[in-house]
């Protein structure tokens, strides 16, 4: 009986102890549900960004695609513009060497014209100085005859004082007539007495006589000779106005002849600008035609490229075709991993005995379904599956929507509620368009153009329940500023102070599931940053009695190289981040701040 107890309570005993390690290994794998929620919302963060960078390049893609639709069009089109355009430059080099050609006659035809013009400014030249002697001696003439005509009116003032004269002789022979007759009758009456007399009066008579005839022989020769002087007189006022007329018409002619002269003149210099022109024409011509001839090749080359673009396009087109069916198919995988993911998540919650609190297990869970719903509708516009509208825009249907019709309401503030409960529904009315918009419509464009919103509101979503899981775990930081932490070194108590905030922010960044691109730039700053605040600190126990200056500079050397190494791999994709990453950071600097940095703080203050 005794041994019996004894058996008993050993194995109550053995029984017990298995209990505590049951008991020990549940709260161990609790612990590690806990820290794989950061995992499990990185896990998040990097399908949302899948999901993005998904949607952009199938967007993009079927954007190509579009437009390569249209290009074979444009390529059609300009292909046949060139060859038009080859056929009017073909036509324009036809026209440009018979261009040519005339050219080169009006050319010598010019030079011929430009030659003769040359000639006749210098004949006109000669013959214009020729009138003006013509005009200088008709001058002279004109003078000289009115030199003439002034003798020929004093010789014929003279004339008529012979006139005179012969009136004079006249009277004279008259009287001596009458002398004559008064002596014959004086000596018939004197008888032989007035013989002698009678001889005189006869003499007197035959002078009287002779004197009377010889006075009409010269008056008949004076008034002969005054009518040919008053016709030479005539002749000469005649000569002196045709002279006179000549005179002017050979100083119109001379000032028509020296407008004729300027005329050639400006002719012969037009001449050589319109030689000089047609030589430029000429030269222009033959550089048109050689263009013409160096476009045509150039048209016949376009051509040729338009025709390897086409090729090229339509290779392109079917790149983009594949490239638009592999982002489907990575599509896919995000939606079969967040699934599985969401089964191992379930299988975990059940574990834990979980209430119908927003948890972090849960939240993992509701965002991980809600990303599997986003994919589904990209899955669609992907053209790999086929959703009713009705099904995607009932926002109650969801798993995230019932626990809102549900547990939520009283979970949550009424103000916080509200919100999430119109984002949620906005974002299954925008599923919806999308749906209708793709199927109904058959406006891929419109429902591609419209999917952006969607992730938009999406990440709200994801953004409000990550909250809410930081809301019932109170962990809302992974290291809180203690007074414990300062060394009384203002300059590196600041930066240590910094270096705590950077990792909180990468944590931060972890649990939101933000992407790669977030915590890559997280991890750069906290990494630059280390390098500084190393940097500063090693100036100041490098410049103080501080005996562990060795093994702190190798301490900082292998953390740098560890975070520098850990950054490379995390850019190559060949590490996570998750929460032994932070963990690690926060147990390094909180160490170090209270253990090794302490060192050296009485040395340097």
């Amino acid at each position: 009986m005794f041994g019996f107890h004894t058996k008993e309570r050993a194995l109550r005993m053995a029984a017990e102890e298995r209990v505590q390690e049951l008991e020990a290994e549940r709260a161990r794998t609790l612990g590690l549900f806990e820290s794989n929620y950061v995992q499990q919302m990185e896990l998040a963060g990097e399908i949302m960004t899948s999901i993005r960078g998904g949607a952009q390049i199938s967007q993009k893609a079927f954007a190509m695609l579009q437009r390569m639709s249209s290009f074979e069009v444009d390529f059609q089109g300009a292909s046949e513009d060139l060859g038009r355009i080859d056929g009017q430059i073909g036509g324009l080099s036809q026209s440009l060497v018979t261009t040519g050609a005339a050219i080169n006659q009006t050319s010598a035809a010019v030079e011929q014209i430009s030659a003769s013009i040359s000639k006749i400014s210098q004949e006109s030249t000669s013959r214009y100085q020729d009138i003006r002697n013509l005009a200088a001696l008709s001058k002279a003439g004109q003078d000289e005859m009115t030199s003439t005509l002034a003798v020929i009116q004093s010789i014929t003032s003279g004339i008529d004082d012979l006139r005179s004269f012969l009136e004079i002789i006249d009277d004279i022979a008259g009287k001596t007539s009458i002398l004559s007759m008064n002596a014959a009758i004086q000596a018939a009456h004197a008888g032989e007495v007035g013989k002698g007399f009678a001889v005189v009066a006869d003499e007197i008579r035959r002078l009287a006589e002779s004197s009377a005839a010889n006075a009409l022989g010269i008056s008949k020769k004076l008034n002969a000779l005054i009518e040919g002087i008053h016709r030479a007189e005539a002749s000469s006022l005649k000569t002196s106005a045709i002279l006179s007329e000549a005179e002017d018409k050979v100083s119109k002619a001379t000032a028509g002849f020296q407008e004729i002269e300027y005329g050639a003149r400006e002719l012969a210099q037009g001449g050589r600008e319109i030689l000089a022109g047609v030589s430029s024409l000429r030269e222009a011509s033959l550089t048109m035609t050689t263009a013409g001839e160096q476009i045509s090749g150039n048209s016949r080359a376009i051509t040729a490229k338009i025709e390897h673009l086409r090729s090229e396009a339509m290779g392109l087109d079917s790149e983009l075709k594949t490239i638009r069916q592999e982002s489907a198919e990575l599509n896919g995988s995000g939606m079969a991993l967040t699934q599985s993911t969401v089964k191992q998540l379930s299988v975990s919650r059940d574990f834990q005995d979980a209430t119908t609190g927003i948890d972090t297990t849960y939240a993992a869970i509701l965002i991980l379904q809600h990303l599997s719903w986003v994919t589904r509708v990209r899955a669609v516009l992907d053209g790999t599956i086929t959703v009713d509208p009705a099904t995607l825009g009932d926002h109650h249907g969801c798993d995230f929507g019932k626990w809102l019709e549900g547990p939520g309401k009283t979970s949550i503030p009424a103000g916080q509620y509200r919100t999430l409960y119109d984002d949620h529904e906005a974002m299954h009315t925008q599923a919806k368009r999308i749906i209708t918009l793709f199927h109904d419509s058959c406006d891929a464009a419109k429902a591609e153009l419209a999917f952006p919103l969607l992730v938009e509101l999406s990440e709200k979503n994801v953004a409000a329940l990550h909250a809410l899981a930081v809301q019932s775990t109170g962990k809302d930081v992974l290291i809180r500023w203690s007074p414990d932490f300062e060394l009384a070194v203002p300059k590196i108590d600041a930066q240590h102070r910094r270096l705590v905030d950077l990792i909180n922010t990468l944590f931060a960044a972890l649990q939101q599931g933000r992407g790669r691109k977030v915590l890559s730039e997280v991890l750069d700053e906290l990494v630059g940053y280390t390098k500084t605040h190393f940097g500063d600190e090693e100036k100041l126990f490098l410049a103080s009695e501080y005996p562990g200056k060795k093994a702190h500079l190798e301490q900082h050397k292998a953390f740098v190289d560890t975070i520098t190494k850990f950054r490379q791999d995390f850019l190559a994709g060949k590490v996570v981040m998750g929460s032994e990453t932070v963990d690690f950071l926060k147990d390094w600097l909180l160490k170090h701040i209270q253990g090794t940095d302490r060192g050296y703080a009485k040395y340097v203050n």
